[in-house]
């Protein structure tokens, strides 16, 4: 295959990145494509030393032999771009599948730790080894042998753009997380502005709850039903009871369900049943249809890789069938649903559990009370004020919202 050109740092890059600051708007945009277009000449074999070589393909024995053998500098970079050491290696990993000796990324990337390679070394653009994986985590044990080295999650490239900016645009859960684990900022904005909050309305809803999740228990605040397959007193997964006054508390055994109810649980338990709990609207039904999620379309359309280790993305996409009416599985019982508020003005307010066997839109039409109360709930607490999960219970044409819990963001 004939090499398509010299892997060289185009005049117009160079002279955008001569001006001092950060980069917004037009300017940053052709930044953008002028670095993305050059990095398609890369070719290892051609442009890489012999060390960087072998960081890149993962090739550990021979990492060591080259390091003992001329000591190369490890503060020092490759190519036009600059790249640095571990930055290689997490490069190396998004690409290589196999090869004649095993591919071991996460063994040279402790190892040039170890030696004193910088983790957060940045590239002409700004970005470090954080910056890279938070685009594409394809193996999980990277991830965990990065953060070893102590990357900065709020290391900024020269766009203002951050690894948790990355991690949320590129629906990469596991990168999220342990970027806001370990001191990453979500209400940073990048070079124009652009907030998570933004960002975050494009995302899947694991991305969403991840952050949520992280913010509330900044705050303080506790989750209500974070994980329905625990149960609330040990933690065990693989529930197979819940408080029938309120529906929302999970057990593994009438032992916990004892103890948490000793525990404190009989006096914060509102039950289902609770008039002031709850508000019961009359719905109006879907028309039958399909849907695929966002995330799935976006990935196919932009030729985005799925990353194995991402909690958002486990399993294969399917398209989702949406009913016209409940289903025989969700009728007469007690599910979480999600209410979603439109972007604008009063129009319907969207439902849907996650199976999406049971659909359905909310208006205000002879209901303004109801549709006012349950708005204002969700725009006070819920995720970005445009959304809420909470317990209902369905019924043929209505359904039963308990409106004074709102659970915590579910990963759909």
């Amino acid at each position: 295959m004939a090499l398509q050109g010299p892997f060289v740092l185009p005049e117009k890059l160079s002279r955008i990145l001569a001006i001092p600051g950060t980069l917004s708007g037009d300017l940053a945009v052709r930044a953008r494509n002028l670095y993305s277009n050059a990095s398609l000449n890369f070719h290892p074999q051609r442009d890489l030393s012999e060390f960087g070589m072998w960081v890149f393909v993962g090739h550990f024995e021979e990492v060591k032999k080259e390091y003992e053998r001329n000591h190369p500098d490890l503060n020092g970079t490759e190519t036009c771009f600059q790249t640095g050491y571990i930055s290689l290696a997490v490069l190396g990993s998004q690409r290589m599948d196999s090869g004649p000796v095993a591919i071991e990324h996460a063994k040279v990337i402790v190892f040039l730790i170890l030696k004193g390679a910088p983790v957060d070394l940045p590239d002409i653009i700004g970005n470090t080894a954080l910056h890279h994986l938070a685009i594409y985590n394809k193996v999980p044990k990277v991830l965990q042998v990065l953060f070893n080295g102590k990357p900065d999650p709020n290391a900024r490239d020269r766009y203002g753009t951050t690894p948790v900016h990355n991690a949320i645009m590129r629906a990469q859960a596991d990168v999220l997380e342990k970027c806001l684990e370990n001191g990453g900022d979500p209400d940073l904005r990048d070079g124009d502005g652009v907030s998570l909050a933004t960002l975050l309305m494009g995302a899947p809803p694991a991305i969403g709850a991840i952050v949520t999740k992280h913010k509330n228990k900044k705050s303080g605040i506790a989750e209500v039903l974070e994980d329905k397959g625990k149960c609330v007193v040990c933690g065990k997964s693989g529930t197979v009871m819940k408080c029938e006054k309120c529906r929302v508390a999970r057990y593994c055994s009438v032992g916990c369900q004892r103890t948490h109810w000793r525990n404190g649980h009989s006096r914060e338990c509102v039950p289902f049943e609770d008039p002031e709990a709850t508000i019961v609207f009359k719905f109006t039904r879907m028309p039958s249809t399909t849907m695929i999620p966002t995330a799935a379309l976006r990935n196919q359309v932009m030729g985005e890789p799925l990353a194995e280790g991402s909690k958002a993305k486990k399993g294969k996409d399917k398209m989702t069938t949406i009913y016209s009416s409940p289903t025989p599985g969700v009728l007469g019982k007690t599910v979480i649903v999600k209410v979603q508020l439109p972007l604008r003005g009063r129009g319907f307010m969207a439902v849907y559990n996650k199976s999406k066997e049971f659909t359905c839109q909310l208006d205000s039409n002879g209901q303004e009370e109801e549709y006012s109360r349950l708005e204002k709930i969700i725009r006070e607490k819920g995720m970005m004020g445009l959304k809420g999960y909470f317990m209902a219970e369905i019924g043929e044409d209505t359904i039963k919202i308990k409106a004074s819990e709102i659970l915590a963001n579910q990963p759909w």
